[in-house]
């Protein structure tokens, strides 16, 4: 003789499929919380990776700030040779208007070069965007490739005057030697040789 009737049996039933039912619904929303979270975890983690990136690029960018400010108090304080060569080889400026400033004087130099017409052109257009930059106020980075092993072979020179690096900078800038760049300022820039018209 059964303990339950009928009735019984089928509320049973019903609170058992309603239980069911629940426990679904209950381990659906435990994998959404889980999905959220993971979620939630890799924003963290994306977060603070670029906390750290942002961190490195700021540290990067105030050695370069104390980089060029003490290449500008060098420049101002007239320790620097700004002829353009080596110093001691450079021929004298024309000057054509003197200012207090060391190194902020208009002078003239008269250039020489020699290369393929196309390098000359290149070098020309360069010398058009420096002086239309000035002219209009605006500020802008070129990029210039020598492909001093290909066809590259310009010869320069100011006043009759050769225009090379002396051997230390070659070595530092063009080679990358360690010891050399002890030597004389440090111009690389993320793998480029960064020269300013400040």
């Amino acid at each position: 003789m059964s303990l339950f009737g009928s009735k019984e049996i089928a509320a049973l039933q019903q609170q058992l499929t309603a239980m069911r039912e629940e426990l679904a619904a209950a381990q659906r929303r435990s994998g959404e919380l889980e999905a959220e979270l993971a979620g939630a975890r890799s924003s963290r983690d994306e977060a603070v990776r670029r906390a750290h990136e942002l961190r490195a690029a700021l540290a990067e960018a105030e050695a370069r700030a104390a980089a060029g400010a003490a290449r500008l108090e060098r420049l101002r304080a007239g320790s620097r040779t700004l002829t353009g060569d080596s110093p001691g080889t450079s021929a004298a400026w024309e000057v054509i208007e003197e200012d207090g400033e060391p190194g902020d004087r208009v002078v003239r130099g008269r250039y020489e070069l020699e290369g393929r017409e196309r390098h000359l052109l290149a070098l020309e257009r360069v010398l058009r965007i420096a002086a239309s930059a000035g002219e209009l106020g605006a500020s802008v980075f070129l990029e210039v490739l020598v492909d001093g092993d290909g066809a590259a072979k310009l010869v320069a020179r100011r006043d009759g005057q050769a225009l090379r690096l002396s051997e230390v900078e070659a070595q530092a800038w063009l080679l990358g030697q360690e010891e050399a760049l002890a030597a004389v300022e440090d111009i690389r820039r993320d793998g480029l040789l960064c020269v300013e018209l400040t």
